[in-house]
């Protein structure tokens, strides 16, 4: 049940700003475009009802006439000037706005959790009614804001209005249908890409008044998960309108942020036969669209489906592409070239099987030149193959002249921390619905003292800065650097590679250094000899902490370093492959007190330590007996719980309730444990505010919400 101190709020400077502001920035909005925004117009309950019951208008009122503003414009800055009349308005996400009955719920729910009880109120406690409330969606297809407003009690209207800031009239209610459905699968895309975008940056989102759901778990009349999978075909062609993930350069209908959101969806909720149904059937006219059923396939462990599938597709040459050439596909060699990937990086990942693996991502770089995943994975095999100087001549070739930015929220409405009449105008109020020591003992102004004292070097490194393109590449140098020495790295460097300064001294043409034979020096990118560098001030910063380490060990002494410093090593070692080194890290910072970037980090290494176990029970090989690894992972099962607790609580602090990563996590511990297990351990080791906050916000997606696929 949503609660008061769920919402942040902020009050505008008059009704209807913040839809001024929203509207009058619409053509700078691009891609998947803004976030959700709900806005209120609340006034003080008369004196003489306490209960929620419509108030008088003031006296002034007589000065008013009732009028009944039809336009867009009108409505939005059209009031009943009622006593102590504001308006606020915060950002929103998860919420459903799939139909108009939906909408009318989702917005009534918020506007009883305020107008039920009297709210604290910055310094004070009102009591408020809300006149009306509105929530506003981009339609990232068409580049339309659609705005549904409720007026309490009273009737529902939505508005839309182009991206010229000009309100959309005579639609038919065919097209009306289908601008309401492609509004909605904006928002979903939008909620899914966030966390999975942001994944490697903690989920973190930069605005604070931006209240976050689950959306899988927020249908109203029928689950987010099916009707997205029902809805999909109908805007499936125009998918690519949406844009995709930096590391995509050209945006197709294959590879798109509502594909991608596809494929996360069906893996979250199990609903594996519904969307291969569905996709088969779509094919008849997309026959491309076999490439998102075998991404599907592979992500909900059905290998032998999805490689049974790809074989169907491509014959054994790669060239004469039986099957594909008797289909109407516009870009035969894109569709190809994805296929070809897909099955390289099984050779590679899966079966080891690298000498095949090169074969194929050659074929593939070639159909694919202007892709970065191509490249980097034909690196990684020649990696594999021990071949490191072609490996970094073919990190060399990635193409990197397109580099686009992740999708995060940004700000719509500016407003300033105080109002003309020196009000202020951010109302932050603190969830009182679970409390948890840990998190609560959080104090924000020694945070900001530690970020004011921590080591520069710590604080400067430019690896954190690092575009998604080029994060992806600087990680796989430093796998390379795991294998050799930096010292052996620098020389492999130099025989194959002019770096610009050489070149600056014997200029010769770019074109005339790269025609040589590939035993010669070609001429090094600025952007690869620019991670080089980031690299070596990674490695710097690391060798002096681990230093300092080791001696406190040795002379058994504590080491004095703030939670933020631990922060910032940890992800220092991990960038450079320390694993266990960054771990401990994570644990000294939070011994100090709760970290979510610490404690992030170290569920991530917890999951990777899991993979390690079932890989190990897998094994026939291992030196370990079955019981000895099931101990181990009930081990690391308890460590995961505990993680995913604290993480969820401290979320829910700045009213965010959703993330890929913690259902990623006890998704596979619930798959180990069964959902009455996992709701017992969790029962017995922390209070029962938490309990059933996580029961109502996390179990129950999976005993709910996941087509009945882990056991109770």
């Amino acid at each position: 049940m949503l609660e008061q101190s769920d919402i942040p709020e902020v009050v505008e400077s008059y009704i209807g700003e913040a839809i001024d502001q929203r509207n009058s920035k619409m053509p700078q909005f691009e891609g998947l475009g803004p976030v959700d925004m709900i806005t209120m117009v609340k006034y003080l309950k008369p004196q003489n009802s306490a209960f929620g019951t419509m108030g008088t208008a003031n006296s002034t009122n007589s000065k008013h006439p009732k009028v009944n503003p039809t336009s867009f414009k009108d409505v939005i800055s059209h009031t009943e000037h009622y006593r102590g009349e504001i308006g606020t308005f915060f950002y929103i996400m998860g919420i459903d706005n799939s139909d108009s009955t939906s909408i009318a719920v989702s917005l009534k729910e918020i506007a009883d959790s305020i107008s039920e009880t009297p709210q604290p109120w910055f310094d004070k406690i009102k009591s408020f009614n809300v006149e009306r409330i509105s929530l506003s969606s981009w339609n990232s297809f068409r580049s339309y804001d659609v705005t549904t407003i409720v007026k309490i009690p009273g009737n529902l209207a939505t508005f839309i209005v182009n991206e010229d800031g000009e309100e959309v009239k005579d639609i038919t209610q065919a097209d009306f249908q289908l601008i309401m459905t492609e509004t909605y699968m904006s928002s979903v895309v939008r909620s899914i890409s966030l966390m999975k975008e942001n994944r490697n940056d903690m989920e973190q989102q930069p605005l604070v008044e931006t209240l976050i759901f689950n959306p899988l778990m927020m249908g109203k009349l029928k689950s987010t998960g099916d009707t997205f999978i029902e809805l999909f075909p109908i805007v499936y062609e125009d998918g690519h309108l949406l844009g995709s993930s930096p590391t995509i350069a050209a945006t197709n209908r294959t590879n798109n942020y509502l594909v991608d959101t596809f494929v996360e969806i069906v893996k979250l909720t199990r609903s594996i036969d519904k969307a291969k149904e569905m996709l088969i059937n779509l094919s008849k006219k997309f026959p491309e669209v076999l490439v998102v059923l075998i991404k599907i396939l592979l992500v909900c462990e059905y290998e032998y489906d999805a490689f049974q599938l790809v074989n169907e597709l491509l014959s054994t040459d790669y060239t004469n592409v039986t099957s594909i050439n008797n289909m109407n596909i516009e870009n035969k060699s894109v569709y190809i070239g994805e296929l070809l990937y897909i099955q390289a990086e099984h050779l590679m990942t899966n079966r080891k099987e690298y000498k095949y693996a090169k074969l194929i991502a050659k074929k593939c770089v070639e159909l694919l030149p202007n892709e970065m995943e191509p490249w980097l994975l034909l690196s990684k095999v020649y990696f594999k193959l021990n071949d490191i100087k072609n490996a970094l001549y073919t990190l060399n070739c990635i193409p990197t002249a397109l580099v686009k930015e992740k999708y995060i929220l940004k700000r719509v409405v500016d407003f300033t921390s105080k109002n003309t009449n020196n009000l202020p105008r951010l109302h932050l109020p603190l969830p009182l619905d679970i409390k948890l020591n840990d998190i609560d003992s959080v104090d924000s102004m020694n945070i900001r003292l530690e970020n004011e004292s921590c080591d520069p070097d710590l604080q400067n490194l430019p690896a954190t800065t690092l575009k998604p393109i080029f994060r992806r590449i600087y990680q796989h140098l430093t796998k390379i650097l795991q294998t050799i020495s930096w010292e052996e790295l620098l020389s492999i460097r130099s025989q194959i590679f002019l770096m610009e300064e050489e070149y600056m001294r014997n200029p010769q043409t770019i074109e005339e250094i790269n025609q040589r034979p590939a035993d010669n020096k070609r001429l090094c990118e600025r952007w690869l000899d620019n991670l080089f560098m980031i690299m070596y001030e990674d490695l710097r910063v690391y060798t002096i902490w681990r230093k300092q380490q080791l001696y406190h060990e040795v002379e058994d002494s504590t080491i004095s370093h703030t939670t933020t410093e631990w922060e910032l090593f940890g992800l220092c070692a991990a960038r450079l492959g320390y694993q266990h080194e960054a771990a401990s890290a994570f644990e000294f910072g939070l011994s100090q007190r709760f970290s979510p970037v610490c404690a992030r980090q170290l569920l991530e290494y917890h999951l990777t330590i899991h993979k390690n176990h079932q890989r190990e029970n897998n094994s026939l090989n291992s030196k370990l007996t079955s019981s000895k690894i099931l101990q181990q992972m009930e081990k690391t099962n308890k460590s995961i719980i505990n993680l995913c607790i604290k993480i969820v609580c401290w979320d829910h602090r700045w009213y965010i309730n959703f993330s890929l990563l913690i259902l990623e996590a006890m998704g596979i511990v619930t798959q180990d444990m069964g959902i009455s297990k996992v709701s017992n351990e969790i029962r017995g080791n922390f209070n029962n505010d938490v309990y059933t906050f996580f029961k109502n916000n996390i179990l129950k997606f999976f005993k709910e919400y996941s087509n009945d696929d882990y056991d109770v």
